[in-house]
């Protein structure tokens, strides 16, 4: 899978380099953007923001992972609208699954449940959330992947500083998260 992707990148002219900043910038702003998501989300039903996160920065992995994935998809793959309806339900429905057992197994923390609501899998994914995502993904990749792309293309210079700089950042705040983790443990 990994060569045929290669192959078909290297046939569209695009470099490795500016396809890996791409995703990293695609992680980056939709693992943000996810971050506003949920804290606009948690004020309004709850009447304030989220206390904690998996890290401690202003972003949800989750939401960047899928969001990178789906895009990286949408792009290598000339598919019409049913086939993109079905990626946009099935991703973000594995990411957060993945995601939420992940995180529960291995550091012994559940950071959502869906255990009250109709439809879930092990409290990881419900159907109500899956077509939540599926909505705004549908949404997003309409109208706000064109946007975050044309500024992706038009400030090439400033994205190659910018990315891998946060991306730096993100890593040294997992490491942190990490540490903390751990050495709670002891």
């Amino acid at each position: 899978m990994g060569i045929l992707i290669l192959i078909i990148l290297f046939r569209g002219g695009i470099s490795i380099m500016n396809w890996i900043y791409y995703i990293e910038y695609n992680f980056i702003i939709y693992s943000f953007i996810g971050w506003i998501i949920e804290e606009v989300y948690s004020y309004i039903i709850v009447g304030r923001f989220k206390e904690d996160g998996f890290l401690i920065g202003p972003i949800k992995p989750m939401y960047g992972i899928a969001m990178a994935i789906i895009i990286c998809i949408f792009k290598i793959y000339d598919m019409g609208l049913i086939e993109k309806m079905i990626i946009a339900f099935i991703v973000p429905a594995l990411v957060e699954y993945v995601s939420g057992y992940g995180l529960k197994k291995i550091f012994n923390k559940v950071y959502w449940s869906y255990e009250g609501l109709k439809y879930n899998i092990n409290g990881f994914v419900c159907l109500r959330f899956c077509f939540y995502w599926f909505v705004l993904i549908l949404f997003v990749t309409k109208f706000i992947v064109p946007i975050t792309d044309y500024i992706f293309n038009k400030y090439q210079l400033i994205v190659s500083i910018l990315v891998p700089l946060i991306t730096a950042i993100v890593f040294i705040d997992l490491l942190y998260t990490l540490k903390n983790f751990f050495v709670v443990q002891k």
